[in-house]
């Protein structure tokens, strides 16, 4: 039984065992063509056979043979063959006794061969055919029994040879200085008894997934040599009353163990929320047993026990009041996606590990620095992707190292899609090299950092887009009111463009632009209360299909469109001189930016200052 549990355990040979089990019972059942029945022998009614061994007929049977195993008759009559089955107690009594007058055989003289019960080739074949059915249905059985019926095992193992260390995560000083006190209580648990006798017991990380969490915790035992063990809480929790409470209590008593070997010992449990969610949120009020175990394990440990619980969450407003109070989880650190700092730092640690096959102008250019302003919101996870995808496209081109064409394209391919092949009329790509060029220069007029607060422009068909310009952003916590009408100007340059040029005969390619517009003229608008003639507005439900809020929207796109038009208007030379070098290069880096906006209305009227920036 043992044997089979462990066959069932591995999916690829409980599945192999399945299909050969199928093919086994498939031609046991393709053995019955080897038996087939004689046509030429008639099967004939017990009643009917009665009453033809009444008539003389009968004197002249021969062959007459019966078998006790099939309780059968067969004769054969005037060259053709009969067989009858035979009622159970006729067999014995009626026929086959010799001391039975009423013996109809002995009554007309009739040599009977009777045969006895054996197993014959064909006996053997249904012995064998019957034996591996009854097997097959009982492994089914209990395939389904373990599938559907039976609780899921949950076994957790140490995770062996934890080699992470903080010195493998960049940027998130603040969360490894927190993460340090439970290093150094881990390391030097002597110190900490001098100052107190409570020792930390649980450590709670919460964020948006993909920026770490799980790394973090490895972290800690790499840091630390401690014993370390992973399970996801989804694991835990099943359908069964008590299940999920044993499955816990075997957890605990696992860890337990390991810490009073070695020393100490961590337990992750990753996406904790899945069994500590609100008790009053739960839909089954069974699997409280669950939540109410793990509080009760967090709880019993020993002071000196040196177990410390790692848990991590996206949803922590989500977790029981009782579970992350103090005493359970002392520590609740939030790490979030990483600002730009961090971004560059944890770019030129992904790159770093690429080692030579990074081209020497990805340093050389401060590239790492550019794709930071880029990638605002990207996650830790997000940023491992892009250099990935980089390698991947150099490889795919054939290139020994990663440009920054392939990391450019990289970013390009996460946020707008795969590259497409559009065949495209010499007139659409004039009107998207200038819609593009209408939101460069709407950014770089805007943006106190002129030319620099625009990386890459492109005109070449990405996911769904025709063209994409990709900002330096600058990160702020407050953002004012002309910062607001400056992003929704950039948003609606593509149309005030294509208007000038069209004399008013603009083309479908603004309608993503329009819906972004509109996003942000109802933040705009009910959450931030800029409008002018409704100041200080504030609307809790954003509904903008709503009368009054479709008003204020008229009202605010129209004024802000008015002015992307003037603007750009005014500088227009800007724009052609962009949208002229996008239809002869297609492309657009930022340090041809300077060279392209020689001799504009731009490079006229911008002030210059010490760091070289410029403010329109």
């Amino acid at each position: 039984m043992n044997r089979l549990r462990k066959i069932f355990k591995d999916k690829k040979k409980r599945n192999w065992l399945i299909v050969v089990l199928i093919i086994v019972v498939a031609a046991l059942i393709g053995l019955q063509f080897y038996f087939p029945e004689n046509d030429e022998v008639e099967e004939q009614s017990f009643s009917s056979f009665v009453t033809f061994m009444e008539t003389d007929k009968a004197k002249n049977m021969t062959d007459v043979v019966m078998d006790e195993a099939l309780q059968t008759l067969s004769y054969t009559y005037e060259g053709k063959e009969y067989t009858v089955k035979l009622p159970r107690g006729y067999f014995t009594d009626y026929f086959t006794n010799k001391s039975n007058k009423e013996n109809i055989f002995r009554r007309n003289g009739t040599e009977v061969e009777f045969k006895p019960v054996q197993l014959t080739t064909s006996g053997w074949v249904i012995f064998f055919e019957f034996i591996i059915l009854l097997l097959f249905t009982v492994i089914v059985a209990y395939y389904i029994f373990r599938q559907f019926i039976m609780p899921k095992r949950t076994d957790i193992e140490e995770v062996k040879n934890e080699l992470t260390t903080f010195k493998d995560i960049a940027g998130y000083d603040y969360v490894k200085e927190e993460l340090m006190e439970i290093v150094d209580f881990l390391k030097y648990p002597q110190q900490f008894s001098k100052y107190t006798k409570r020792i930390p017991k649980g450590v709670l990380l919460e964020g948006p997934p993909g920026n770490g969490k799980t790394l973090f915790a490895k972290a800690i035992a790499g840091e630390t040599g401690t014993p370390f063990f992973h399970i996801s809480a989804s694991d835990i929790e099943d359908k069964y009353v008590g299940a999920g409470a044993q499955k816990i209590n075997k957890i605990f008593k696992k860890v337990r163990k390991r810490a009073e070997e070695s020393g100490c010992a961590i337990l992750f449990i990753d996406e904790i929320d899945a069994v500590g969610t609100k008790r009053e949120m739960r839909t089954l009020t069974e699997t409280n047993q669950t939540i109410n175990k793990l509080l009760t394990e967090m709880d019993g440990f020993n002071k000196d026990s040196r177990v410390i619980v790692i848990a991590a969450t996206n949803l922590s407003s989500s977790l029981d009041a009782a579970l992350i109070r103090s005493g359970r989880f002392d520590r609740i650190i939030t790490i979030d996606k990483p600002n730009l700092q961090e971004r560059e730092a944890i770019l030129q640690l992904y790159l770093n590990q690429k080692g030579d096959l990074i081209h020497k102008d990805v340093n050389q250019k401060n590239y790492p620095y550019v794709l930071a302003q880029q990638t605002e919101g990207f996650s830790n996870a997000d940023l491992d992707k892009l250099v990935n995808e980089a390698s991947l496209i150099a490889r795919k081109r054939e290139e020994s190292q990663i440009t920054i064409q392939a990391l450019r394209e990289s970013f390009t391919k996460i946020i707008a899609g795969p590259q497409t092949n559009r065949a495209l009329t010499e007139e659409d790509k004039k009107i998207i090299a200038y819609h593009e060029a209408g939101h460069a220069a709407a950014q770089i007029l805007t943006s106190p950092e002129g030319y620099k607060s625009v990386a890459y422009i492109t005109i070449t068909p990405y996911g769904k887009s025709l063209g994409h310009v990709s900002p330096v952003s600058r990160e702020r916590v407050l953002l004012k009111k002309s910062d607001l009408q400056n992003q929704l100007m950039v948003t609606l340059a593509g149309r005030a463009v294509e208007e000038k040029i069209l004399n008013g005969d603009y083309t479908t390619g603004a309608a993503a632009d329009l819906q972004q517009a509109n996003s942000q003229l109802l933040m705009y608008i009910t959450k931030y209360g800029m409008d002018s003639n409704y100041q200080n507005l504030f609307i809790e439900r954003q509904d903008e299909n709503n009368d009054f809020t479709q008003k204020l929207l008229v009202e605010a796109r129209k004024e802000i469109y008015n002015s992307t038009k003037a603007l750009l208007s005014a500088h227009f030379d800007v724009v052609e001189k962009i949208a002229e070098y996008l239809l002869g290069h297609t492309s657009i880096e930022q340090h041809e930016l300077p060279a392209i906006l020689r001799g504009t209305s731009y490079e006229r009227v911008k002030k210059q200052d010490e760091y070289g920036t410029s403010c329109i």
